[in-house]
């Protein structure tokens, strides 16, 4: 096996938002928080789960965005790195060497999008697998399920946490179950340590 392919980056991002109507005027969508873990394709084993919160520079956290990611405003300006800074880190740590894989095609282009807006260097690998479209095509659905509807549907175990890190994670948990059905191994699923 190619050494690109023996792994999957599992990554999920969380942004800054509000609520319907309510984005304030000079504020938009940026990233702070990307999650990660390392989904092992000839075991299918899931490890390494991390989050990294980020600080953002256009936009601040509403009430409404800490109640659908846990972060507050207070939380990313203490504990936040810059985003350039990530993509060293990512970079760093050979995330770039592996196929990727997000549920839904936004992510990737998030990723892009602020790589661009903040001129840092692309930390991820240019193939990317979209766990999201795979569900729609895989169990025939007319319209893309969201995260947990998916793991309701495979019967796999809820989320834990509002985390980047727990959403990469039950991400990567959805896509070890198409590859083993792809194996004709549905039992071969290994959920890993956290």
């Amino acid at each position: 096996m190619h050494k690109q392919f023996e792994h999957v980056v599992v990554v999920d991002v969380r942004t800054t938002c509000w609520e319907k109507g309510a984005r304030p005027e000079d504020d938009e969508h940026e990233i702070i928080e990307i999650g990660t873990c390392i989904l092992d394709i000839p075991t299918l084993s899931i490890a390494q789960k991390q989050s990294v919160i980020l600080r953002p520079q256009r936009s601040k956290i509403s009430a409404f965005c800490t109640e659908l990611t846990t972060l507050t405003q207070e939380q990313v300006e203490a504990e936040g790195i810059a985003f350039p800074q990530l993509c060293l880190q990512l970079k760093h740590q050979k995330m770039h060497k592996y196929a990727w894989a997000s549920f839904g095609e936004d992510h990737r282009l998030l990723v892009e999008r602020e790589c661009l807006a903040r001129q840092a260097p692309y930390p991820l690998n240019a193939l990317h697998l979209n766990v999201r479209l795979l569900t729609t095509f895989h169990l025939q659905l007319t319209q893309a399920p969201s995260l947990a509807r998916t793991l309701q549907m495979l019967g796999l175990p809820p989320q834990e946490g509002h985390r980047a890190g727990d959403a990469a994670w039950s991400c990567a948990q959805a896509l070890a179950f198409f590859l083993a059905r792809l194996r004709g191994q549905p039992e071969a699923i290994e959920i890993g340590v956290k």
